[in-house]
């Protein structure tokens, strides 16, 4: 049971921002929101044991795609000890797709994928619903596989500091 936060920070008021693997969310953890229609970014995340280079695009207003290549630092890339190949890498694309867009008292719900095309070391499914209050975004969701069970997080942004936040997260 691990919470975690960290600042982040961004030009633009409540910018969707991505997380380990490149997909929007939380920290670890997507969230119901995707990046504006239209949207191509490139990113590196850090967790030891995991190095990840990745890029997301937004299309279709509803619709986020992202693929990422994860070094596993200090595992072998074969069994054999005699090759000198390096660390093991996997390889996935991820997506999501906004079923319900927030409005009124309903929540952002989203469900989504990940590792489901690439070499599946990581699979993950999972249904995330996230709903802005004021300089708050909350978000719960529950998966299976790699995101195993419930999860959820805060989003505090305040209205004087528009460009900054602070991120708290359950990880499944």
């Amino acid at each position: 049971l691990a919470a975690l936060a960290m600042l982040w920070w961004s030009p633009a008021a409540w910018p969707q921002a991505a997380s380990t693997t490149g997909q929007t969310g939380l920290i670890n953890m997507p969230d119901a929101r995707t990046a504006p229609d239209g949207t191509l970014r490139f990113g590196y995340s850090y967790a030891d044991p995991y190095v990840t280079t990745w890029s997301g695009i937004t299309f279709l207003p509803r619709i986020e795609l992202s693929g990422r290549v994860t070094r596993v630092m200090h595992v072998p890339g074969f069994a054999s000890a005699a090759t000198d190949y390096g660390d093991y890498k996997d390889k996935a694309i991820d997506g999501k797709l906004v079923l319900l867009e927030e409005g009124g008292w309903w929540p952002q719900l989203t469900i989504g994928g990940q590792d489901f095309i690439g070499t599946r070391l990581y699979p993950a499914w999972y249904a995330v619903a996230s709903r802005r209050l004021g300089d708050f975004d909350l978000t719960v969701g529950y998966g299976g596989d790699r995101i195993d069970g419930v999860f959820g997080g805060v989003r505090y942004r305040h209205s004087a500091l528009p460009g900054w936040a602070l991120v708290a997260e359950y990880d499944a």
